[in-house]
């Protein structure tokens, strides 16, 4: 633990962690709570859930991070989750709305059609934060087992894990495309396909040696070339279109 827990190697003061971890965590919550005063209630729900899986990751009698559920979590959270509220934020208007009237009545409206765009462009994001999170799980395996942390690898066992690794990555490109396709991003998205020698030259480079402090910043990589390369080139699309 004392050559990978970031608090042991660089004899941080764990209270000193603590209260910075709190810090951070009100910070977060008071933009919330603004920006469900600026846009909708139903934003309180979303956001509750996101710092829910956030608080319990690590925290709990059972922390999440513990379960085989990581990938689920982290990916829709903090990849899908950051683009939709993002998106939501932003938009005239609001794809869900939860509204109240007298007598206890609740209305929620949905628009079907616009959360369905948000979901196909916000999966590439998911998907390559969920490869990261199983990257660390795979090169964390040996010491989580030790620590009781069964999680997807644990599971699928370590070979499979990294000959499923780079699907990941693959369908993250993959849904880009459908996007594309389906005119829910410009045909100028495509032009993300340039970076596909880098980012096969990331994955093989994972999996073929799978270590913490060498390989698995490939994975992250993947991650910031690709989200980079999607937000550069919607900016340069609504600005020259």
């Amino acid at each position: 633990m004392e050559t990978t827990n970031i608090i042991s190697y660089r004899h941080l003061n764990p209270k000193h962690v603590l209260y910075l971890m709190f810090s951070f965590l009100l910070i977060a919550c008071s933009i919330g709570i603004i920006l469900v005063f600026r846009t909708n209630l139903i934003l309180l729900f979303i956001g509750g859930a996101a710092i829910f899986v956030a608080i319990f990751y690590t925290a709990g009698p059972i922390p999440l991070s513990r379960l085989p559920l990581g990938e689920m979590l982290s990916g829709p959270v903090e990849g899908f989750g950051t683009v939709f509220i993002a998106s939501f934020i932003n938009m005239p208007y609001l794809p869900i709305f939860l509204s109240f009237h007298s007598e206890w009545i609740v209305n929620l409206t949905v628009n079907l059609a616009v959360l369905f765009q948000l979901l196909l462009v916000g999966l590439p994001f998911a998907i390559l934060d969920s490869t990261v999170m199983f990257a660390d799980n795979i090169c964390d395996l040996k010491q989580d087992i030790k620590n009781e942390r069964y999680t997807l690898p644990f599971y699928l066992g370590k070979k499979k894990a990294v000959q499923i690794y780079p699907f990941w990555p693959s369908t993250a490109l993959l849904f880009i495309l459908i996007s594309v396709i389906f005119n829910y991003l410009p045909i100028w998205s495509l032009l993300v396909l340039l970076l596909l020698p880098w980012i096969i030259k990331n994955t093989h480079a994972f999996m073929q040696f799978q270590d913490k402090a060498t390989t698995f910043k490939s994975a992250i990589n993947n991650l910031l070339m690709i989200g980079a390369a999607q937000v550069l080139i919607i900016v340069a699309f609504l600005l020259f279109s």
